[in-house]
């Protein structure tokens, strides 16, 4: 089925388990919103999703709980990228020859080099819960031409609650695992449950 629903535009998908995580579903720009499958998330079947929303939003929470409900793998962005700090990429004529390299200087790496790692890391999994890309029109143009979506969802939250968020959040320095102050906490002060690695706030999560 297709789908032209407009920015301001409620839509929801036919997906029990999205549903009962999240009561409302805001139709994302025209271009991104392609399209979605009824009857996709059967229990066995390659289901394709993609969440979208703010930072702090609550897309890694959710894409968890979804990926282990279907059974699908969980892609975020940061993994992607850390699973792939010494690929090279010296083909591509950038300034570094790794995205490790980027990652090190503390530079944004280039989205064509995030468009393949992410293609690729999407190509290998049997179904997938996509968050934290893409990024721009453009990130998106190229996911639309690389992969079939079922299911598109942006989560809408107040302003006011994406604040409480990311100023609590902190993260696994090494393994980029995400807490909260408040309400999920480390079992250890400042060490990792996953890793035990150090647990430090981003610069970004400051207000």
């Amino acid at each position: 089925r297709v789908e032209s629903a407009g920015a301001s535009d409620v839509f929801t998908p036919p997906l029990t388990p999205i549903s009962l995580l999240t009561k409302q579903y805001a139709a994302p720009p025209a271009g991104v919103l392609q399209r979605y499958t009824d009857g996709a998330g059967a229990a066995g079947m390659s289901t394709h999703i993609l969440l979208l929303g703010a930072p702090g939003a609550g897309k890694g929470t959710q894409s968890k709980r979804l990926a282990e409900e279907f059974g699908v793998e969980h892609v975020t962005t940061g993994d992607a990228l850390r699973n792939n700090k010494q690929m090279d990429i010296s083909d591509l004529g950038l300034e570094y020859d790794t995205p490790g390299e980027y990652m090190d200087a503390g530079a944004l790496v280039p989205d064509a080099v995030v468009n393949e790692i992410v293609v690729a890391a999407l190509a290998d999994a049997d179904g997938f819960v996509l968050d934290g890309y893409p990024r721009n029109l453009d990130q998106a143009e190229y996911l639309s031409d690389q992969t079939a979506l079922d299911h598109v969802v942006l989560l809408d939250v107040p302003e006011s609650v994406l604040v409480e968020r990311l100023t609590g959040r902190r993260v696994c320095d090494d393994c980029g695992a995400t807490y909260h102050v408040d309400f999920d906490p480390p079992a250890e002060d400042g060490v990792c449950d996953d890793c035990g690695g150090e647990i430090v706030q981003r610069e970004d999560d400051t207000e």
